[in-house]
Parts: C-alpha cells; sequence; structure tokens
C-alpha cells in the first residue's frame, strides 16, 4: 500500500512550515475590526473553505427564515464544548448576512437559500458582541455596542454612560423592524469581568431576549460554553445565563457526529489524489480487524466508512482528541484538534513517515508543538515521563524496540504503543486509560503479527518505570510503578548477598547423578585424587575464556595440592558462561529485591492490589527459571585430553526437563562415548596391559582412571568384566595365586587386586591319550535304563518314520557387493536381515575407506573402539 501522503497531501502551508496557527483562532471581534486572517476575515476565502455540515447549514436556514419570512426560532444558543464550532458558526452568520447575497454560487450560501427555501437572501442589519473583547471599565456595555452598530446608540447612551440597562421598550426601538441579527459570543467571560453591574447584565440580557421573540424580523444568537471559565464566578455567572436563555432558546450544534472527518480534511488538506488507494488501504485494515481482537466498533460496516471519512488519520485519533482532550477547558474542540492534527501532519510529511494510514502510535512525542500542546493540558511535569519512557533516545520504550531485531525495530512496535498508551491516558472525565484491543486498534497494521504487539506490551508493562496497569487499563502517571520501585530495591541489593544466593542456586541443581559433586573449590588441594568420578564446579568469578580460569582449570586437573595428579581422568570441571551467568545474576538480583518488597510492610500497603499481586507472581516466575537458568550458565565442561585442557560445551538445556548439572555431564559423556559402560577386551590388551607381559589386575584397572587416553569407566566392574571376557575367548590370561586362568569363565572382583594379566602366556601342548576309542561313522545313544520293581523295562523298538522331503537349499552361500552410504538402511533389511530370520548363525566383514577429514575423537573413541567391543578388527588404518 502506497504511503499516506502519495494519495492526499497537506495544505501547502502546513507543508511549507509557514502555518499561521491564528488560523485556528477563530474569533469573531477580529473579523469585525478587520485584524482576522484571511481565512476568517476575507468572505470569499472563508466561503470557499468552510464545509457546509448539515447543522451548520440547518442553522444558518434557520436564521435566514426568521429574518426573511419571521418564522421560527427567534432566540437560538449554541452550546457546545470549548472550541467545539461555535465562533465559527457566529462568523458564518455574519458573514453569511454580510456578504452573502455578493457570492450566491458559494456552495454554504446556495445550500443556506435552497434549506431555507428562499430566493435569496434578505438585506439584514448585524449587531454583535464579544465578550472577551469588550473592557467592562472603558468601553461600552453591551447594550451600547450594540446600538452603536444599528445606529441608534442616542437611544441609550446615558444608560451606557451610567451602566444601567435600558427598559424593553429602548430595547424594542434598538430593534426596529428591519431584519436585524444580534450575535452574542463569550457572555460569560464578560459577566465575570463586569462585577460592579453584573446584575444590570443580566436584566440587559432578560430584556433583549423576550424583546427578540416579539420582534418578528428580529434573531438572536448566542453561545455559552459547556463548562464554566474562572472558577466558582464563572459557574455562577454561566448558570445565571442559562436560565434566561433557557425560557426562549432553540439548541442548535454547528458540527455533528461524523461531519467533524469533514470538517478536518477541508481544513487541512487538499484535494485526495487517489481515491481507488485511499479505498484499498481502508478495506485492508479493515479486514484486518474483522480477523483481531479490537473493539467491538471498529469491526462494524459503519467504523470501515468513518476510516474513510477520517483519511488520512486513523478515527482513534480524531476521536481520542474529541472524547478525551476536550475535556480540558483549556483545549478547544475544533481548533484544539486542528492545531494538533495539523502538527502531527506537518512533522510526519517532514520525516516522510512511510505508513498508509495515520495511527496513535505514529504520533511523535518529541516534536515539540505535539508535545507542548499535551503537555500545556496536564503540567511540564510529564515532560520527564515522555523521556524517561516514551520518546528520546535513552526512552525504555526505544530501548524495547532495539530489542525486537531488525525486522521489526524500525517499525517502532514498543514506543508506538507507549505513545499511544500516553495519548489516551488523560482526561477531565471519568475516561482514563486504554484497553488492550484500544491498543491494538491504535498499533495494529498489515504485516504486523498481533503476537508481536502481545510481546512488546509485556515488555512495556516489566521495563517502564510510570506506566500503571489495573483492571484492564494501561495508562502513564507521575507516581513511579513497581518496576522503578523494584529498581530502586535492586540498587539496595548487597554484592555479597547476591553472589552468596547465586551461589545457592548453583549449588541446588549440581545433584549426585554417578559423579561425586565438589563445589566451588579454591584450590587442587580440595579436590581428593582418588579414583571416584568427580564433577568440580568452579565458583561464578571463574567465568569460560578467561585466561585466568583456563590456568585454574589446568591445575586442578593436573595436580592435587602440591603433589602431582594421579587420577587425573576421574575430574570434570564446569565453568559458568559469562553472558548465561549474567542473566541468571540479573534474575538473582531481581528476585532479592522483589523478595525485599513482600517483607516491607509499609511500602506494600501502599501498592495497589494489582501491584501487590504481580510482586507474587514474579518472584514464583523467577524461581521457576532459576533452574533452567543455572543450567545454561553452567555450560562449558572442562576434562585433562592428550596433556592439555579440552572444552566441551553442553548446549542450552531442554525446557521443561527436570535435570541437574550432574545429570547433563553425564549424558553428554555418555552421548560422546567418552563415558562407557563397556570396554572390549581388545582394548585392555592393547592399551592397558600391553603385548608379551603382565601387570596386576589393579593396575590394569587403575589405568582407565590414571590415563585421560583410556575410555572413561563409569565404574571399575567395567574393566573386571572385559578382562573375564578377555581371558575366555583367550586373548590374555589371568593368574590368581598358582592358578592361571585361560578360555575358561573366570570370576573376578575388586577385591582380587592381586591377581595378575599375562599376555605372556602360552598354554601347555596337549598330552595323547592312552586308550583311543575305535571310530565309527555316526555315534549311537545308549538308551537310558528303566527299572520297575526290581525289573529292567527295555524301550520299545523304534517306529521307523518317513522323512520329510527337504526344501531346496544351499549348503554354502557368501556374497560380496558394494553399497552406497544412503542405502544402509535398505542393505539391512534386504539382505541381511532375510539371512538372519532363517536361524543360521554367520559371520561378516565390514570393510570401507573413507576420505576426508574425520575427527580423532569420532574414530578412537566411537567407531574403533565400537567395533573392538563388537567384534574383532583384522586391520585398521589410520592417517
Amino acid at each position: 500500500m502506497r504511503a499516506w501522503y502519495e494519495v492526499i497531501k497537506p495544505r501547502a502551508d502546513i507543508l511549507s512550515g509557514e502555518l499561521d496557527e491564528a488560523i485556528f483562532a477563530a474569533n469573531l471581534a477580529d473579523v469585525l475590526h478587520g485584524r482576522a486572517p484571511l481565512e476568517y476575515g476575507d468572505p470569499a476565502r472563508f466561503f470557499q473553505q468552510t464545509y457546509p455540515t448539515q447543522g451548520l447549514v440547518n442553522l444558518l436556514a434557520a436564521v435566514a427564515k426568521r429574518l426573511a419570512q419571521g418564522t421560527g426560532d427567534s432566540v437560538i444558543q449554541l452550546q457546545t464544548p470549548f472550541g467545539g464550532g461555535k465562533t465559527h458558526a457566529l462568523i458564518s452568520l455574519y458573514h453569511l448576512f454580510r456578504h452573502g447575497r455578493q457570492f450566491p454560487d458559494a456552495v454554504l450560501v446556495r445550500q443556506t437559500v435552497e434549506r431555507a427555501g428562499l430566493d435569496a437572501l434578505p438585506e439584514v442589519r448585524i449587531a454583535c458582541f464579544v465578550g472577551e473583547d469588550a473592557d467592562p471599565i472603558r468601553g461600552k456595555t453591551p447594550w451600547g455596542a450594540l446600538a452603536e452598530q444599528l445606529g441608534v446608540y442616542p437611544l441609550v447612551e446615558e444608560h451606557d454612560r451610567r451602566r444601567r440597562a435600558p427598559g424593553r421598550d429602548l430595547v424594542l426601538q434598538m430593534l426596529g423592524e428591519q431584519p436585524t441579527l444580534i450575535l452574542l459570543d463569550e457572555l460569560a467571560v464578560y459577566l465575570v469581568a463586569a462585577k460592579d453591574f453584573q446584575d444590570q447584565v443580566l436584566a440587559f440580557c432578560q430584556q433583549l431576549t423576550e424583546a427578540v421573540s416579539v420582534s418578528p424580523r428580529a434573531a438572536l444568537v448566542a453561545t455559552l460554553p459547556s463548562s464554566a471559565p474562572y472558577g466558582e464566578e464563572g459557574e455562577r455567572a454561566l448558570r445565571q445565563l442559562e436560565q434566561i436563555f433557557g425560557r426562549v432558546q432553540a439548541l442548535y450544534t454547528p458540527v455533528e457526529g461524523d461531519e467533524f472527518f469533514r470538517v478536518l480534511r477541508q481544513r487541512l488538506m487538499q484535494e485526495v489524489i487517489d481515491p481507488t488507494e485511499l479505498n484499498r488501504v481502508v478495506d485492508a485494515f479493515f479486514e484486518l480487524y474483522k480477523r483481531a481482537d479490537v473493539p467491538e466498533e471498529a469491526r462494524q460496516d459503519a467504523y470501515r466508512e468513518r476510516m474513510r471519512l477520517a483519511y488520512p488519520f486513523h478515527p482513534l485519533v480524531i476521536d481520542t482528541l474529541n472524547r478525551r482532550w476536550s475535556t480540558f477547558s483549556s483545549f478547544q474542540r475544533t481548533r484544539g484538534v486542528l492545531k494538533f492534527l495539523a502538527s502531527a501532519l506537518r512533522d510526519l510529511y517532514e520525516r516522510q513517515v512511510n505508513t498508509p494510514l495515520i495511527l496513535p502510535a505514529h504520533l511523535n512525542l518529541e516534536y515539540a508543538s505535539i508535545r507542548q500542546e499535551l503537555l500545556r493540558h496536564i503540567g511540564n511535569p510529564y515532560a520527564g515521563v515522555i523521556s524517561q519512557d516514551i520518546a528520546g533516545a535513552g526512552a525504555n520504550a526505544v530501548q524495547i524496540d532495539q530489542q525486537l531485531g531488525a525486522e521489526y525495530a524500525p517499525m517502532r512496535i514498543a514506543s508506538g504503543l507507549a505513545t499511544a498508551i500516553f495519548f489516551g491516558s488523560f482526561s477531565a472525565g471519568e475516561q482514563v486509560g486504554v484497553t488492550e484491543p484500544e491498543l491494538r486498534l491504535a498499533v495494529l497494521r498489515p504485516n504486523l503479527p498481533p503476537a508481536v504487539i502481545g510481546d512488546a506490551l509485556h515488555k512495556l508493562t516489566q521495563k517502564l518505570w510510570y506506566l500503571h496497569s489495573e483492571s484492564g487499563l494501561y495508562a502513564f502517571r507521575l507516581t513511579p510503578n513497581l518496576n522503578k520501585v523494584l529498581l530502586e530495591k535492586e540498587e539496595q541489593v548487597r554484592a555479597h548477598d547476591l553472589a552468596q544466593r547465586v551461589r545457592d542456586e548453583v549449588q541446588a541443581r549440581i545433584g549426585r547423578e554417578s559423579l561425586t559433586p565438589l563445589a566451588f573449590p579454591n584450590n587442587s588441594g580440595d579436590i581428593p585424587d582418588t579414583k571416584e568420578l568427580k564433577l568440580i564446579v568452579l565458583a561464578p568469578e571463574h567465568l569460560f575464556g578467561r585466561s585466568e580460569t583456563e590456568a585454574f582449570v589446568g591445575e586442578l586437573l593436573t595436580r592435587a595440592g602440591d603433589k602431582p595428579r594421579v587420577y587425573r581422568a576421574t575430574c570434570f570441571v564446569l565453568a559458568p558462561d559469562a553472558n548465561e551467568l549474567e542473566q541468571l545474576q540479573r534474575r538473582v538480583k531481581q528476585l532479592l529485591a522483589l523478595e525485599a518488597i513482600q517483607r516491607d510492610q509499609k511500602l506494600l500497603q501502599s501498592l495497589s492490589d494489582e501491584d501487590k499481586h504481580t510482586v507474587s507472581g514474579r518472584i514464583s516466575e523467577i524461581r521457576n527459571a532459576l533452574p533452567q537458568l543455572a543450567l545454561s550458565a553452567y555450560r562449558h565442561l572442562a576434562l585433562w585430553r592428550e596433556n592439555a585442557v579440552q572444552w566441551f560445551n553442553l548446549g542450552i538445556p531442554t525446557a521443561g526437563r527436570q535435570e541437574t548439572l550432574t545429570s547433563r555431564v553425564v549424558n553428554f559423556l555418555r552421548k560422546e562415548d567418552m563415558l562407557v559402560s563397556r570396554v572390549s577386551p581388545q582394548l585392555v590388551r592393547d592399551k592397558a596391559v600391553g603385548a608379551d607381559t603382565d601387570k596386576p589386575l589393579a593396575e590394569v584397572v587403575d589405568a582407565f582412571y590414571k590415563y585421560p587416553s583410556l575410555p572413561i569407566v563409569e565404574s571399575p566392574r567395567v574393566v573386571l568384566d572385559a578382562i573375564q571376557r578377555g581371558v575366555q575367548e583367550g586373548l590374555f590370561a589371568v593368574q590368581i595365586g598358582e592358578r592361571v586362568y585361560f578360555k575358561e569363565p573366570v570370576s573376578l572382583s575388586e577385591s582380587e587386586y592381586g591377581a595378575t594379566v599375562r599376555t605372556d602366556y602360552t598354554p601347555p601342548a596337549a598330552q595323547p591319550s592312552d586308550q583311543t576309542a575305535p571310530a565309527t561313522d555316526e555315534a549311537t545313544p545308549t538308551p537310558s535304563r528303566v527299572i520297575e520293581n526290581g525289573v529292567e523295562l527295555l524301550p520299545p523298538p523304534a517306529t521307523p518314520a518317513s522323512a520329510p522331503t527337504p526344501a531346496p537349499s544351499y549348503r554354502r552361500y557368501a556374497l560380496r557387493a558394494r553399497f552406497s552410504t544412503d542405502k544402509f538402511s535398505e542393505v539391512y533389511s534386504s539382505v541381511i536381515k532375510p539371512i538372519v530370520e532363517t536361524g543360521r548363525s554367520f559371520t561378516f566383514t565390514l570393510e570401507f575407506e573413507v576420505d576426508g577429514e574425520l575427527p580423532k575423537q569420532v574414530v578412537d573413541m566411537r567407531v574403533s573402539e565400537s567395533a573392538r567391543q563388537l567384534g574383532q578388527v583384522e586391520r585398521e588404518e589410520k592417517a
């Protein structure tokens, strides 16, 4: 989809930066005195730029009928929020009846005449009084000012000078019989200022409304604010005026419902360049909303039309200004919205923000005009909230954006969410805060997964200092949230307490499976030099990759205090990963801070119920996460191999699996065939004993614990079992005392370490027998004798049975063939398995050559050793 500025462009003065903000401050007095901007002062330009809303045309037509025909409402009150189009409506009335006859083709003029059912506008006398512009001390009174404009000032000159309201007869004479229009604006403001003759002003208003009511060719249009200016005095003045005008008034609203969108586009934008693309953008967003968890209103067909009318802004931007910010008495509705949106347009256009629709998330709180306009209503202290949490290089939300990765960082999801929350956090009424569905509406756009929004929102709640969430509503406040309190508590955590808690957490995860754990040794003397398999867990300060850690581990594996270590193959060392340990330390620090909050009853009482629940929830969450973090941190395993320290990475543990450091090490060693539960007799003969020699049994067993070149055996029993098999297979002999065992079963135990393993044993030659039994072609079994009651019973003669005809068979079968490695499974299932299923025993020869680099450990410890354990290796070449 194309960017909004390629579909519709802002007005030229907005794009050029020459926009005079005075055009948003409509003032009837400035129009009267000729000092208003051209947009208001020049009638032709005013008619051109004023959008003829239904409410405005109805108002103008009603007044026109009253002045031309004497029918309809005589006294009309415009009561809308500050800036809600009242003054603009008064200026429309002024220009229409002062200059409208000169511009009969203007849309506003033509529609008014048609709606009123007139042929043309009547000639009208106009008199205006603007309370904000009048001076109650040196200026004329309302009756004096009106009479002067109507050309009858001598009638009330004395009343004006003495600040006394004229009677009804004089007011009727002021109005006369010609069509006369009286416009009153900001009377409440004037009434507060005119303290000395306030009762006279009220009396005049009473006389004026009654006189206009009985004058068939007169009309009075007055504006009253929806809320009172200037505190209690303003409130009292407004109530008094409402009592007077309420008796005879008719209420008109110049701008109703979604017409406000059309007014904004008329005032801010040029003509739509590409209506087709506009519809395509709206339809794409609307289809997205139908599948997303957004407010129900946004999924209704009427919302699609609202999006078209509000374009290039999302309706939520304008609704938030209208429904929330306009509740502040300092925020004048129409002019305030126009000013704010004009600033947003200029910023977004200058930065060429490539978005098809302007969402609340796109508002730039770093832009001075936008920032200051909002702060003007809520107070400058919130500038610190914006800088700390939302906008600016170091803001927390910006940091979260950077953590979301290269794909999503440019979308400013986190800072957009924070901006949308801030935008919806304020109101002079009861509606404060934003729901999660509203936030999705404020941020969601095509190609942005909703799950990313949820993830970013969760991160905001975890990191921001002034964001509060309560009863499903997100809002910014000046009071620090739990994150800030937690940060302060974290800063109070002592380094010693943190270090000790980290050690405790690690020690709790060590376990004892098959290895004896030894935690946090200070020197090699802390590690006993025994055949027992040991897991040595380094203290957190011994980080993997540091030269001092390498030296310390080397000392542990080769020294036992001041002596060389004998059983070097029995030691396994775990060192922490710097990055993973930092994560563990950070979470432990958070846990200590949360536990401190939970113990601080005074602080706890100051927290909301939701924050208390959050404290408990985070404590549980961290406690559940610590085992995984500890296992992840201690994942670098060191062994002594080939006269050097060799390191292995255990990898990240599987989430949810119940493991310990010991079990992870044991499982890793078994998987890599470094820790074995079976060795071949050939390996014992070739590596632990040697050819044509003899060695004490104890020395042979000890070799597997002394020399890292041999496999690590889980227990001495593994070696003893291999020796027993070797004796029975005739690979070597075992001598226990005078008795030599060779090619026969022998039972060995660790208590028989006085025995000797002999590879130099030659069995004595076999002696010939004195009597040789006569050879027979076939052995004849001797029938067994059965004696019953002293009588030997002879077995019955055998009944010859006819032998079945044997199936055709081969007496011998041999096969030599070549197969590729991708056929292994098929070779077994189709070639070898059928012969296995016949029940015949057979041997097969495995022969292969591999060109290219192969890891030495894979060949020696896995392939070669497995081959020796499973069969008889006749030839093996390594290069």
